[in-house]
Parts: C-alpha cells; sequence; structure tokens
C-alpha cells in the first residue's frame, strides 16, 4: 500500500501555513519601518532646509517673494533648493484642496536692541512685511537684530494602518533663528 501524505509533504504544509500566519505581521513590520523612516528623513530635511533659510536671511534679510516659484535670490527659493520641499507657502495662506501634503513658511524678526528680545515684524505672501507697533521695516529689519524662520510641513503615512490612524498626516515644525549680519 502507498502512502498518501509523506513526513517530507506535511512538512512542506506546515511551512506553507506558518508563512501565511507571519507574512502578514513580518510586512507590517516592513511598512511601520519604513514609514519611520521616511518620517526621520523628511523632519531631517525640514531642519537642514530652515537652517539654511536662516543663514540666507543673516545676509538677506529683504529678500522675500510672492511669486510662483519664488526667484532664486529669496529665501523662499533658499528653503526649497536646499533640501528640494516642493511648496512653499507663508502661514496665512491655506490649501485650497485641502491636500496634507503642504507646506508653510513664516518669517518673524525679532528687536534685541532692549533688556528682552521683542518681536518688530513679520512677512506673508498675502500682506508682505507687517512691522509691529511701533516699529518699521527700516527700524525692525537691522543688523544685529533677529530673524526666526519656521517650515511646517505635514508628513502623510504611506502605510494604510498609518494612514487611518493620521489622517491628514503629522505636522513636522521646523524652526531656526539668525543674527542678521548686514541688510
Amino acid at each position: 500500500m502507498k502512502r498518501l501524505h509523506s513526513p517530507r509533504c506535511r512538512n512542506r504544509a506546515q511551512a506553507a501555513v506558518e508563512l501565511a500566519l507571519i507574512a502578514p505581521i513580518l510586512l507590517a513590520t516592513i511598512f511601520i519601518l519604513l514609514d519611520t523612516a521616511l518620517f526621520y528623513t523628511t523632519q531631517l530635511s525640514a531642519a537642514n532646509a530652515v537652517e539654511a533659510g536662516a543663514r540666507y536671511a543673516a545676509v538677506h534679510a529683504i529678500e522675500w517673494s510672492n511669486a510662483t516659484p519664488p526667484a532664486s535670490d529669496t529665501i523662499e527659493q533658499t528653503i526649497i533648493s536646499d533640501e528640494g520641499l516642493a511648496t512653499i507657502l507663508n502661514q496665512d495662506a491655506t490649501s485650497s484642496s485641502g491636500s496634507p501634503n503642504r507646506t508653510y513658511l513664516a518669517i518673524t524678526y525679532y528687536d534685541t536692541s532692549g533688556d528682552t528680545m521683542q518681536e518688530c515684524g513679520s512677512y506673508t505672501v498675502a500682506d508682505g512685511f507687517q512691522a509691529e507697533s511701533g516699529y518699521t521695516e527700516f527700524s525692525c529689519i537691522q543688523a544685529g537684530n533677529m530673524v526666526k524662520v519656521t517650515v511646517d510641513c505635514v508628513y502623510t503615512p504611506l502605510t494604510p494602518v498609518l494612514g487611518n490612524l493620521v489622517p491628514n498626516g503629522v505636522v513636522i515644525s521646523e524652526t531656526a533663528t539668525a543674527l542678521i549680519e548686514h541688510i
């Protein structure tokens, strides 16, 4: 009499069942690790870009642009070209599509001449430079004062499970400041 199920055949079947049970867990772990790596890559990219923007703003404090895309000699374009962040909008702008893949930019200036550092103005695409009460653009943006550049971008997870947990993505906010060297 011939045996229908040899031990070798049973081992293969058992291995297939074990693979079917462990494969989803293994794939989920791989995708979560991939998402984590991409999140930190985006965070480091934003940090490097905002530092480059602050360094540029320290020497070119009034180089703004409301053009799309911004001119090559602007703070905005310095941030975009440093780490490839695709879209730079100012904090007052809103995404018409509501897309989570947006990036916001804020440029704020501080007067350091007194005992405490005080905000003296900010720049937005919509309004241009807006001085705080008691300041003008020229009294605010001077050598020795501070410029703060903030970039907010949203990371949208690739993994569907994580994407469902945070459907609007995770906001990554990076800020860098620099001393204005000259105008």
